[in-house]
């Protein structure tokens, strides 16, 4: 076998060219649950579209997988047989976490005096058994002051919601101390499944605090709901200082709102700011879109 060393170089006016392109896509219909029948999936073209422009840091960027593939290790293989590169290696892993997924948020108050041993055994004992489940990529949990919604969040990042059902997941739930100690003491709960439909294919767990979004939107403006959302209305607020990423999600669950928007932010002020609403107001997206969205729901929580 032999190796010829190379460096990966893509001129800087090449990549501003690919990101206005990707941006102006207009994006075809799916049949529902064609799945890949037809090919690749729309939300997996989306993932791959989106995650390499939806963050501001070098790790989700061209430029961060170019600095990953080292020169060292970078050859053209002229060997049947060759072992994959570091830069091979690199690329086929962010290809198969860009995949699509879905997302639990279960949502619930808990009768106040049993909120210690609520929190207890939910990091000590209940998370911990539902993150081992298989197909749980990551699982975590939130708190937010609201006088008016669910106190508590956990957000589970699914392979499937296919997860949901099996047996794995449904004995992990009834383990342990929380479903006779804890689980009959909790109330208002809000329970949901979502798919992911566009903007940044998962949430980075790289701040402290999630903005989440809820709504309906009027059917007929749907179609441009999803095109403004994912090309102007979060590039734009990710321009802002303190918004890092951005994942939109999809649900059938009756009684929630469909759409779900989680923007990860630095500060809880960020999302209520002049700033942020100033810029929400930039595009088409408030003349064209807004006046067409009902059943909001507005949520600032923060990681615990």
């Amino acid at each position: 076998m032999e190796l010829e060393p190379y460096v990966v170089d893509v001129a800087q006016a090449s990549l501003d060219d690919l990101r206005e392109r990707l941006a102006r896509t207009r994006w075809p219909d799916e049949v529902d649950g064609a799945g890949r029948d037809y090919g690749a999936s729309l939300a997996y073209m989306r993932g791959i579209s989106a995650a390499g422009w939806s963050g501001p840091t070098a790790a989700t960027s061209w430029r961060g997988r170019r600095r990953r593939c080292s020169p060292r290790s970078s050859a053209r293989s002229f060997g049947r047989s060759a072992a994959p590169t570091d830069c091979e290696i690199v690329l086929r892993r962010e290809a198969t976490t860009m995949s699509p997924h879905a997302l639990y948020l279960v949502r619930m108050d808990v009768a106040h005096d049993l909120e210690p041993v609520f929190n207890e055994v939910y990091d000590k004992e209940h998370l911990p058994l539902l993150q081992a489940v298989p197909g749980v990529v990551r699982a975590s949990r939130y708190r937010n002051p609201s006088p008016t919604d669910p106190r508590y969040i956990a957000a589970y990042e699914l392979t499937s919601a296919a997860v949901l059902q099996n047996p794995p997941w449904k004995t992990a739930g009834e383990a342990g101390r929380w479903p006779k100690e804890i689980r009959p003491h909790t109330m208002n709960r809000h329970l949901a499944t979502y798919e992911w439909v566009g903007s940044s294919p998962a949430l980075s767990y790289r701040t402290p605090y999630i903005f989440w979004v809820m709504m309906d939107v009027e059917p007929h403006r749907e179609a441009l709901f999803n095109e403004l959302y994912d090309v102007e209305h979060v590039p734009l607020l990710l321009k802002l200082p303190g918004c890092v990423n951005v994942v939109r999600y999809r649900t059938e669950t009756p009684g929630a709102p469909r759409y779900l928007a989680a923007y990860e932010v630095e500060r809880p002020d960020l999302p209520m700011s002049k700033l942020w609403n100033d810029t929400s107001d930039i595009g088409r997206w408030k003349p064209e879109v807004r006046p067409y969205t009902y059943n909001k729901r507005y949520v600032v929580s923060e990681r615990i």
